[in-house]
């Protein structure tokens, strides 16, 4: 099982602050593989609540297989280093899908590495 990283009282603020702006997150900490995502997201695609895998697989097991094979099979590497935009085909619990605007930042320290 991955490690949920300690959150500073600071990103708890951030925490606080995002879910109450937007539908839903997630924060790929790519160096230990976590994935941390808001609770609207898992309500958003109509599952139980800690249900959703919390990796960037488990995270593409939800993207609809057409659009995984094509756009992430060879891309988990340049996400990893250049972040992530466009729609998704995500897919719900009740087998249908939604459309959801994936829009990916990378933090990187001062030699361009990956900071999360």
């Amino acid at each position: 099982m991955l490690e949920r990283p300690v959150p500073a009282p600071s990103d708890v603020r951030l925490r606080a602050f995002v879910d109450a702006v937007f539908d839903a997150y997630y924060d790929w900490h790519i160096q230990t593989g976590y994935m941390e995502m808001s609770g609207q997201m898992e309500a958003l695609l109509r599952l139980q609540p800690d249900t959703l895998p919390r990796t960037f697989e488990g995270w593409l097991g939800r993207v609809h297989p057409t659009i995984a094979m094509r756009r992430f099979s060879t891309t988990s590497g340049r996400a990893a280093r250049r972040g992530l935009r466009g729609r998704v085909p995500h897919g719900r619990g009740d087998g249908s899908y939604i459309l959801v605007r994936d829009r990916g930042v990378i933090l990187k320290d001062d030699e361009g590495r990956s900071v999360t």
